[in-house]
């Protein structure tokens, strides 16, 4: 295996189980702030971060991204929407409801992939992509399933709509990337700052609340926004640079696996025999979309 392709593994592998938290962090979070003021600091802290990096490491990168700002407009209202509709979805829908339709995204970017990317449709077209596609779903359905049937309400509306512009915001992320030709770091420390600033006017009403919680529920939502969005942003935009949308995407089934995982060993959650199988053909099925990268 060359280097390139032992970085990109170990990339993917680090933002599955950065991916696999959020869950959690956002619920402890909920009992301290509201959710439009913890997305706020979440992308202030994140795009300070970026974007003071990206000042040290690559000055030329981050002028280019800076003559070409409008780019960033479009995935950043995307990702301001995906946000938003997800939070207020999660609030109204079971819990394993919401895992569910969270996983459509997959469904979501193949398709629009396969609409607007050429080189994404390339890649849907092969047979280990498809098998592997429906193995990795299905997988995933037994595991979210495996407690409680499926509710339709109000939340589950919005839960599809956030799925389909995350869709969206991958999509046009990848077309930036491509016009571009920019390094991920930059890229993504210009999108968290246009959705911090989108967000700013949504919370300016709550932002004394960061003052009124306790000191370490400030030091938690920080380090949630420097991993969740700052350096899981950046490497799922290296990773849309070298695998692709469909691929990463659909790698991202296994966090429901790594959910339960991490439940049975923080928490002591007990593993049902049905998410252990339905863990089982995630993988098998992330191996057959991978094999081939």
């Amino acid at each position: 295996m060359s280097s390139l392709k032992k970085k990109t593994l170990g990339a993917l592998i680090i933002l599955l189980l950065i991916w696999s938290f959020p869950p959690v962090v956002i619920k402890y979070l909920d009992l301290f702030f509201s959710p439009m003021t913890q997305n706020f600091y979440r992308y202030l802290t994140a795009s300070t971060f970026l974007l003071l990096l990206s000042l040290f490491l690559f000055p030329k990168k981050l002028k280019l991204c800076i003559k070409n700002v409008k780019h960033f407009i479009v995935p950043s209202l995307f990702l301001l929407l995906w946000q938003t509709f997800l939070v207020y979805g999660v609030s109204l829908s079971k819990a394993n409801t919401a895992g569910f339709l969270s996983k459509m995204t997959g469904i979501f970017v193949v398709l629009m992939g396969w609409t607007a990317l050429p080189e994404e449709r390339e890649t849907v077209k092969r047979k280990s992509f498809i098998v592997g596609f429906v193995l990795a779903f299905s997988g995933a359905a037994i595991i979210i399933l495996s407690k409680e049937k499926l509710t339709f309400s109000l939340g589950s509306l919005l839960l599809l709509i956030a799925t389909f512009c995350w869709a969206m915001y991958t999509i046009q992320t990848k077309k930036i990337l491509q016009k571009l030709q920019i390094n991920s770091l930059t890229a993504m420390s210009f999108v968290s700052g246009c959705t911090c600033f989108f967000l700013f006017f949504l919370a300016m009403l709550e932002l004394g609340k960061i003052m009124e919680a306790p000191l370490h529920a400030n030091l938690i939502l920080s380090l949630s926004g420097f991993l969740l969005v700052g350096v899981a942003g950046v490497l799922y935009y290296f990773l849309l640079q070298r695998i692709g949308a469909t691929i990463t995407n659909t790698a991202m089934l296994s966090t429901s696996f790594l959910t339960v995982i991490f439940a049975f060993v923080f928490l002591g959650e007990k593993m049902t025999m049905q998410q252990i199988v339905g863990g089982c053909i995630v993988v098998v099925g992330c191996y057959f979309v991978l094999k081939q990268t």
